[in-house]
């Protein structure tokens, strides 16, 4: 999402195509509210075959420069991955989230007891996350139906002797994916609980 608006913002042309995309005013990535973050993330997942197109049209067009032209292509490259799509409806779901604890945060009258309840509930829904795996999988298949993940060249680590180059597991890559990624959300749910917990003491 940063780069990809990053990217649009690099002129106010560029920037007018994902505004008129939007079904939103987008706010820079610059701002630190959690709000800005989640519009940008929502906007590029409700506009994914329209951006896809306006990147095709930017890198074509010789009405841009060659380096708006390559990044466009390079953005292109990026969003028709299946992995960057489940990253996208990922990211819309925990940022949704996460602003909306942000907002209740913010309110004058919150106790510590609601403010831990909110990080501890925040934590769960963040490791709840990894158990609605398969129909995260299913929205990042409305984005890009007919893509599934990249299958990655695999170095070969030299067998020492008394080993059996079988015995080495071999992780599909759904479940890389998985694993590299989507679990690290585990770590960001204790971090949250840990805060939790602060306000309780």
């Amino acid at each position: 999402s940063r780069t990809l608006q990053f990217f649009f913002s690099v002129s106010t042309k560029l920037w007018s195509v994902l505004e008129q995309l939007a079904s939103s005013s987008l706010k820079s990535l610059s701002n630190t509210r959690w709000s800005a973050h989640a519009d940008s993330v929502k906007s590029i997942q409700q506009n994914y075959d329209k951006l896809m197109e306006e990147l095709l049209t930017i890198n074509e067009s010789e009405s841009f420069e060659t380096k708006a032209r390559a990044e466009a292509g390079n953005l292109l490259s990026k969003m028709e991955t299946f992995e960057f799509a489940l990253q996208i409806i990922m990211w819309d779901q925990i940022l949704q989230r996460m602003n909306a604890v942000s907002k209740s945060l913010q309110s004058a009258t919150i106790t510590l007891d609601t403010c831990s309840e909110l990080y501890s509930s925040l934590g769960d829904y963040l490791l709840g996350l990894t158990e609605k795996f398969d129909l995260i999988e299913q929205d990042a298949k409305l984005l890009l139906p007919d893509t599934g993940y990249l299958e990655k060249r695999r170095r070969k680590r030299k067998v020492l002797s008394g080993e059996n180059r079988s015995e080495e597991p071999q992780l599909s890559p759904r479940e890389e994916f998985k694993i590299n990624v989507f679990f690290k959300s585990s770590i960001i749910s204790t971090n949250l609980k840990e805060r939790g917990q602060c306000y309780m003491e």
